[in-house]
C-alpha cells in the first residue's frame, strides 16, 4: 500500500510516505511556517517517492491534541488532499506518537506523558508497552492544571515526560526525562504514525474525509493565555 502521513500539532511540520514499507520522511521544526511548507513537502516526497497523490491509498493524520491552529492546517489540507485522491483518513493520536518515540529511545514499557497545553495546563496520557511491542493508552488523555501536574508527577510511580514548559524550569526539574531540542524527541513525527498504522492496523480505523474528528481536548480554545502557575 501507499499510505502519506502528516502532523502538524506541534512546532514540526512533518509529512512521510509508506510505499510498500519503504519509508520517505521529512519535518521542518517551525511553527509559523507550517502553512507555507505543507504543501510543497507533500509534493517534493512525493516527486522523491516517484508517485502520484491520485496513487496513495490512504491518508495518516496526527490528529493532536496540539497546536489549535497547526491541528487545523494538517486537517484542511488532509481533507483536501483525501477529496480529490478519493481516499479515506486514518486518525492517529498525535500524543501517541510521541510516547512511542519516547518509550523506544528510553527503553521504557511505562510512561506518563505530560505535553504543555499553555494557559498554565497539561495534557496528560499514561501508556503502557504490551508483550507485542505496541503501545497502549492506561486511561483516556486529560487536561490538568500546572498545580495539579506537579502532584501527578511527583505520585507517579511510573517515569514521566515533560513536553514544552519551557516558561516552567520548576516544573521541568520534576520530570524524568525532558523535550529534547537536538534529538527532537518530544516531537509528534508522521513516520512515526506510519509505523503506529502499520503495528496497530488503524486502517481498520480509517474515516471519510467528511467525517474527521480532532482530538482538542480542551472545549475552549480561545482566551487569554495566563502566566505560569508556580
Amino acid at each position: 500500500m501507499k499510505i502519506l502521513a502528516i502532523d502538524t500539532s506541534s512546532d514540526n511540520c512533518s509529512v512521510a510516505l509508506d510505499i510498500n514499507n519503504n519509508y520517505f520522511e521529512s519535518n521542518v521544526f517551525e511553527a509559523k511556517s507550517h502553512t507555507q511548507v505543507l504543501l510543497p513537502m507533500i509534493n517534493d516526497l512525493l516527486d522523491e517517492a516517484n508517485i502520484l497523490m491520485s496513487e496513495v491509498d490512504a491518508i495518516v493524520l496526527g490528529i493532536g491534541p496540539g497546536s489549535f491552529i497547526g491541528m487545523r492546517i494538517g486537517a484542511s489540507v488532509a481533507q483536501g488532499l483525501a477529496f480529490a485522491a478519493n481516499v479515506k483518513i486514518i486518525p492517529i493520536s498525535s500524543m501517541e506518537a510521541v510516547a512511542s518515540d519516547v518509550m523506544d529511545n528510553y527503553n521504557l514499557n511505562n510512561l506518563m506523558l505530560c505535553q504543555d497545553a499553555r494557559m498554565s495546563e497539561s495534557y496528560v496520557g499514561s501508556y503502557q508497552r504490551k508483550e507485542n511491542g505496541t503501545i497502549k493508552l492506561i486511561s483516556s488523555i486529560k487536561l490538568v492544571s500546572l498545580i495539579e501536574l506537579k502532584k501527578l508527577i511527583i505520585d507517579s510511580e511510573i517515569d514521566s515526560f515533560g513536553i514544552g514548559f519551557v516558561d516552567c524550569p520548576d516544573i521541568m526539574q520534576k520530570f524524568s526525562f525532558n523535550f529534547s531540542e537536538s534529538a527532537h524527541i518530544g516531537y509528534p513525527k508522521a513516520g512515526i504514525l506510519l509505523k503506529l498504522n502499520q503495528k496497530n492496523n488503524y486502517i481498520q480505523s480509517a474515516v471519510q474525509p467528511e467525517e474527521l474528528m480532532l482530538d482538542y481536548i480542551r472545549k475552549e480554545v480561545v482566551k487569554k493565555p495566563k502566566k505560569c502557575v508556580t
